[in-house]
């Protein structure tokens, strides 16, 4: 994080001297995550479930154009910027997209991010939400899905017995936003 901070810190104060600074708002985001070993202050989910690289920070910087801060821990993924950018512009638009204005709007109950997961010994899809991790993986004859809790001293102990219902609730979340995506593939010409 040091390095990201020196690197924005650097950007920022030369974008300050530019006749554009004043009338830019400024979208940081990264797409690769932490590395490396464990840091103490991250969720042993994040290693032992290799969703590292699925946490990324991404903040809007705009003195001029935005006023306050708002800081969310919400679930938000990369579909979500175009429509957050739109929305900072202020400009009418139609969203034909699987994302949310993040700074507009209420937050969902239980957001999820669509996850394909091709880290673990077994790749899988999945979506993840502030406290559990659903993943499916298609083989022959079936699917294996598994529910784990994000928060537990023993992440990778699958749950879906333990919480049914969360279960079948995420499945089938994953389940539609997996078929909605290949869906738009073919029918969200305009």
């Amino acid at each position: 994080m040091r390095m990201l901070d020196h690197a924005v810190g650097e950007y920022i104060s030369s974008a300050k001297t530019a006749s554009y600074f004043n009338n830019t708002i400024f979208l940081f985001f990264g797409d690769h995550g932490t590395s490396d070993p464990r840091a103490l202050h991250m969720p042993k989910s994040d290693y032992d479930l290799k969703l590292r690289s699925y946490q990324v920070p991404f903040f809007i910087y705009g003195p001029e154009l935005i006023k306050g801060g708002i800081v969310r821990n919400d679930v938000s993924q990369l579909v979500d910027l175009l429509p957050t950018v739109n929305g900072l512009a202020g400009k009418p638009y139609e969203n034909r997209t699987m994302g949310r204005d993040l700074l507009n709007g209420e937050i969902p109950i239980d957001p999820l991010a669509l996850i394909i997961n091709k880290k673990m010994a077994k790749p899988h899809i999945a979506v993840i939400g502030q406290n559990y991790y659903l993943s499916m993986a298609n083989r022959r004859g079936g699917s294996r899905v598994k529910l784990h809790e994000l928060w537990s001293d023993k992440p990778l102990v699958n749950v879906k017995d333990k919480y049914p219902e969360i279960t079948d609730r995420y499945l089938g979340r994953l389940k539609g936003i997996y078929e909605t995506t290949k869906y738009m593939l073919y029918h969200n010409q305009k």
